[in-house]
């Protein structure tokens, strides 16, 4: 007997036709090979899915030098000591659920390294006046 019933049995699609799917994709937003990818940690979401691409053919469809993770953009802005907030919505471990909460953190974080960086520019200005008129 089988655990699950064959009634339940997804046909999930070729791994080169998924792989097409998404260098199309890259390829129709104009970005090819000058496209930042980002994913969880450095060493494995990226990393498969550079393998997976390579089992196929020799073409990946980004530069290695641009391959980014989460992980460490979020060590940043705990060590700065900026507010991140972002809320948990649907299943851990799904794909697609992960991928939302991580484009997120993704987006809050370069936001508030961003509001950061003008509270800076601001401040700065604001000393160079300051001592223009002493």
């Amino acid at each position: 007997t089988t655990l699950f019933p064959i009634s339940h049995k997804q046909e999930a699609p070729m791994l080169a036709n998924v792989l097409d799917d998404l260098t199309q994709w890259i390829g129709e937003l104009g970005l090819t090979h000058d496209v930042y990818v980002w994913g969880n940690g450095a060493s494995f979401d990226v990393a498969m899915l550079e393998h997976a691409y390579k089992q196929i053919s020799d073409f990946v469809p980004w530069d290695f030098r641009k391959t980014r993770d989460m992980r460490t953009l979020y060590d940043i802005t705990l060590r700065l000591q900026l507010p991140i907030e972002v809320e948990r919505v649907g299943t851990h471990h799904n794909a697609l659920d992960d991928a939302e909460f991580q484009a997120n953190v993704i987006m809050e974080s370069l936001r508030q390294i961003t509001i950061t960086q003008q509270s800076i520019e601001e401040s700065e200005a604001f000393a160079a006046d300051q001592e223009a008129c002493a």
